[in-house]
């Protein structure tokens, strides 16, 4: 849950295999947050494994407790530990560098733009951040002459971001790099490319929780590679203390910034698209008339787009 977000959301799910990652939501959970003063939140359940509880903004300060309570259908009673809103300073800055990376073929590298952020918490006393990524980008479909021409997509960045600076003498940090976004894998940057940075303040707990969650999401074990960590969240099974429950519930402020992106200079276009049909009787893969069926986007508009 966050400060600065209108809707707190808690999810529900049960374990799927490493090897075959997959969401296995659960429905028909009675679930509230619960305040260390006393105030109680019960959560919608919207039927999909999440659950959306409203929490006055009054309520929402630095320093406030609060800890989420799940009773399972027919099932187990989980409660999280304690966890005590820390304050947030504002996005300082977000922009990006022209860089090549190394591709698969040693003599030829990808061009690109890396992203990067500026952290500047001042006096504020919380040292551990974590960020998270929304890209939104324009694309179209091969072909100008079609109905869903031009669409758009908003994905989530799948990286973990985390940043501590208990270490350093001053409480900020240049230079942080974020992702890197190319010309050659996909459309994101030959129209227009907007990314939203999302930062939160985390407490120590949840702190080492969010970096073992990094090096999991980075080191998918393999037979040379690291095996996954085992994380111990703040989750609790109060029906069979024995039974571990994974997962975190975290109290947090969010600060968030949005910047957009076009015509980046000296950013060649390698996107190969669909190929033009030189067979009268041959058709286009769907993906090359219609832009919505390329990469699941959608050919609204989005409010915030720039004209």
């Amino acid at each position: 849950m966050n400060q600065g977000d209108a809707v707190q959301v808690v999810s529900v799910s049960t374990t799927s295999p490493f090897s075959k990652p997959d969401v296995r939501p659960v429905a028909g959970c009675k679930v509230k947050i619960v305040h260390s003063k006393g105030n109680s939140y019960p959560a919608t359940d919207l039927w999909n494994g999440k659950y959306e509880a409203i929490i006055p903004e009054s309520e929402l300060l630095p320093g406030a407790t609060f800890k989420v309570d799940i009773q399972v259908p027919g099932s187990a009673h989980i409660v999280s530990d304690s966890d005590q809103i820390q304050e947030c300073p504002e996005v300082d800055s977000v922009y990006y560098m022209l860089k090549e990376i190394p591709a698969s073929n040693l003599y030829y590298f990808t061009k690109g733009i890396q992203f990067y952020l500026d952290f500047d918490a001042g006096n504020i006393s919380s040292r551990n951040f974590r960020f998270d990524l929304i890209e939104t980008w324009e694309y179209t479909a091969a072909f100008v002459d079609k109905l869903h021409y031009v669409c758009w997509l908003t994905m989530k960045i799948r990286n973990i971001f985390t940043l501590s600076t208990k270490n350093q003498t001053g409480n900020k940090y240049n230079f942080y790099p974020l992702h890197f976004v190319d010309n050659y894998s996909s459309q994101r940057l030959r129209y227009g490319y907007s990314l939203l940075v999302n930062q939160y303040s985390l407490n120590e707990t949840a702190s080492q929780y969010w970096k073992k969650m990094k090096i999991n999401n980075e080191e998918q074990g393999g037979l040379y590679e690291s095996q996954p960590n085992q994380i111990q969240g703040n989750m609790h099974n109060l029906s069979d203390p024995t039974r571990q429950v994974l997962g975190f519930f975290g109290a947090s402020s969010k600060r968030s910034k949005r910047i957009f992106v076009s015509n980046v200079p000296d950013l060649p276009n390698e996107y190969i698209d669909c190929r033009p049909v030189t067979d009268p009787n041959e058709d286009h893969n769907p993906e090359c008339d219609d832009c919505t069926a390329k990469v699941g986007g959608t050919n609204v508009k989005p409010v915030l787009w720039p004209s």
